[in-house]
């Protein structure tokens, strides 16, 4: 049985492999004029950038810090993340955060009905209003349930 480092090594590495030919392929292999072809070649490319800078952080991160310091940082962040007040720090930011984005989604909406965007633009960004406030209301009577 691999041990835990060496499972995460493996899975950065092929994190970085898997990154670079996404890539590769999405800049060389599907050059084309057609729209299609267009589209899954900017997707190949910006999922192939964005994992292998995943690998290569992780794989960096795995030599520059020490067996000791990482068991060292893992003790301190499992302290942080079950401490009681940061806890509802993060609950309130939460809230306060969904708060705020309500309003901001709002006026999104109405700027696109004052440019006189496509009606199908306005209709997306308006379900991601709604959405936002059924799953508010939709978990907040959940957790007063539960708690």
């Amino acid at each position: 049985m691999m041990s835990k480092d060496k499972k995460k090594i493996w899975i950065n590495l092929i994190s970085t492999v898997v990154g670079a030919v996404l890539f590769y392929v999405g800049g060389f292999v599907l050059d084309s004029e057609v729209q299609s072809i267009k589209m899954i070649s900017g997707l190949c490319i910006g999922l192939g950038a964005a994992t292998f800078c995943l690998g290569i952080g992780g794989l960096i991160s795995m030599l520059l810090i020490s067996k000791s310091k990482t068991e060292e940082i893992e003790h301190r962040k499992n302290i942080e993340v079950n401490d009681e007040r940061n806890v509802h720090i993060r609950e309130k930011a939460g809230a306060k955060f969904n708060h705020i984005m309500v309003y901001v989604l709002t006026a999104f909406v109405l700027t696109l009905g004052f440019m006189n965007a496509e009606k199908l633009i306005i209709i997306m960004a308006s379900a991601l209003l709604l959405i936002q406030l059924i799953l508010a209301i939709f978990l907040s009577d959940y957790y007063a349930k539960r708690m």
